[in-house]
């Protein structure tokens, strides 16, 4: 239907309907309620009620205003004065069961352990409503389902067995909760009916009904909150000075507390994650994404990542991250996960301006990757566009790039579930705890072709240092000298990924020059570091060091 044929549009219908929303509950609140209770609990109920219809005036304003104070008041957005009024008056809520079940001893013990549920549900949804608790982002809505049925059952029994001047307080409380819920339950979903649908027979659209839908949230908090100030005036109806001055405060206690995860969200992502530095840039949103910080965690059969990264709010639209495990040798990507960037997982750093947030990723590995071999984890961001995806471009990072959309955050390498056992006498331990267990040399070799020579090694500790291992080759009456140098395991596991435990073996092709001297010539081998060129010293079985840290290996005769 079409809102034109009416006098009045439909912006200002739905101011009258707040207000009347407003008249009606507050008239009967102080009519039937508000009198009842002590005078510390009717100031902070007409504190909290002013604050609400300020709150929602000036949301109405600036609805439409795509502003910093547009983002600051609006209903419809997270983190701001809004959310930060819904949790202070569940934490107050909250505050005063807690205090009445600890104040009023003489009160039945049913009574008390009632109290303590319903200080743990009201503090639950403070939290929930302004932080969104990360281990229940997922399942919220079934969370919060079950906590309120859970706290319906039990304000049922209690009206029941409470004394009949207490009823009207368990009453008004499962109200105040019941109409907070129809308001989550019935109108959050037709905010994003797609075709906008109508109220009654008035058009006011889906993208109006956040006002409705708040505006029943905060009277239902509020007759909680009520409620719980009822309860604690019939338990304590002339509170001391210094409990006076405590219920003052909580409001206060609880606006200064809830920036705290935030706070230490940004220290977690400072102090327990690499530091990364690494700037995407958007060609088609012109927005800027800095990922600063990086922990990557090998888990049976998963690479978990947390991710943190600080960008302007507008940056994680229809942002979307890939996550890739990519062989170092080969280049081919054994698993990859794709999913879009859930940015109702992390806080606000600056109002309406810069966000941080911390993104955990599952990347989960398929039983068929074969270990002992060196991965990337790897990492690009792209937008979800009407045309199709595109990838963010890399502007600056300190850390290695497989493109100008893709990084590399880190390396894993999957042990291997039944190591190799050698079965020749152990030929040389290293002074870093690898050992060189097994070589096979054969006999003789033809200038100018290959020679084949499998290497066993085992590690007994991890090294984070690079490592290649030499391979001598001197003419036995002292000519001719030649040498091969590469990595012990090859390119597939460079050895500063070995770890305790390693057993594995590569066999190594050795392309030996057509013009080297034909003669008998003595084989060693050893490691060195890649960082200095200093050879690792080496021990033989019987822990009798190598001269020169050479491992001898036997001779070999080549051939002309």
């Amino acid at each position: 239907m079409d809102s034109s044929n009416f006098l009045v549009s439909s912006h200002t219908l739905l101011r009258i309907i707040v207000f009347l929303l407003y008249a009606a509950v507050c008239s009967f609140g102080y009519w039937r309620f508000i009198p009842h209770l002590s005078t510390p609990c009717k100031r902070l109920a007409t504190l909290v009620l002013a604050a609400n219809l300020l709150v929602t005036v000036l949301a109405l304003e600036f609805r439409s205003v795509r502003t910093w104070e547009g983002w600051l008041l609006d209903f419809d957005e997270e983190w701001n004065i809004s959310t930060a009024l819904a949790s202070t008056q569940f934490a107050l809520a909250g505050g005063a069961a807690l205090l009445t079940g600890w104040l009023a001893r003489a009160r039945p013990k049913w009574q008390r352990l009632y109290l303590a549920w319903m200080s743990f549900v009201f503090l639950f949804y403070a939290l929930d409503e302004y932080v969104l608790l990360p281990k229940f982002a997922e399942g919220r809505f079934d969370a919060q389902l079950a906590l309120g049925a859970v706290s319906g059952a039990a304000i049922i029994m209690a009206t029941w067995r409470a004394p009949r001047s207490e009823r009207k307080w368990h009453i008004l409380l499962f109200s105040g909760l019941a109409l907070g819920a129809f308001g989550a339950i019935y109108f959050e979903p037709l905010r994003f009916a797609q075709p906008c649908k109508a109220l009654g027979f008035y058009f006011l659209g889906a993208c109006r009904m956040y006002a409705i839908e708040e505006t029943l949230e905060f009277l239902g908090i509020w007759l909680a909150l009520i409620a719980a100030f009822g309860l604690f005036s019939c338990a304590i109806p002339s509170p001391t000075r210094s409990l006076r001055r405590l219920l003052y405060a909580l409001p206060l206690i609880w606006i200064i507390a809830i920036p705290q995860p935030f706070l230490l969200l940004q220290l977690e992502g400072s102090t327990s994650a690499k530091p990364t530095s690494v700037m995407f840039e958007s060609e088609v949103r012109q927005y800027d994404v800095h990922l600063y910080g990086v922990h990557q965690e090998l888990t049976e059969g998963a690479v978990t990542l947390r991710l943190y990264a600080i960008a302007r709010r507008e940056a994680y639209a229809r942002l979307g991250l890939s996550v890739n495990l990519v062989d170092q040798a080969s280049g081919e990507s054994f698993a990859n996960v794709n999913q879009h960037w859930d940015r109702a997982v992390g806080p606000l750093l600056a109002p309406g301006g810069l966000n941080i947030y911390r993104l955990a990723v599952t990347l989960n590995i398929p039983p068929a990757t074969p270990p002992n071999r060196a991965f990337w984890v790897t990492l690009s961001l792209w937008r979800d566009e009407d045309d199709g995806y595109i990838f963010d471009s890399i502007v600056s990072s300190d850390q290695r790039l497989l493109g100008d959309s893709q990084v590399i955050l880190g390396e894993v390498v999957l042990p291997a579930e039944s190591a190799l056992r050698s079965t020749s006498t152990r030929l040389a331990l290293f002074d870093n705890g690898f050992s060189l267990d097994g070589v096979s040399l054969p006999e003789r070799v033809q200038a100018g072709t290959t020679l084949r020579i499998p290497f066993t090694w085992s590690a007994a500790a991890a090294d984070p240092a690079v490592y290649a291992q030499f391979l001598h080759f001197k003419r036995e009456d002292g000519g001719a000298w030649w040498g091969h140098d590469q990595q012990p395991l090859g390119a597939r596991l460079p050895t500063r990924l070995w770890y305790s435990g390693l057993a594995d073996s590569e066999t190594w092709e050795v392309p030996m020059p057509a013009d080297l001297a034909p003669g008998r010539y003595r084989v060693e081998t050893g490691l060195y570091r890649l960082s200095d060129l200093e050879r690792l010293p080496a021990k033989d079985a019987d822990g009798k060091p190598f001269v020169d840290a050479r491992v001898p290996l036997g001779y070999l005769i080549i051939a002309g």
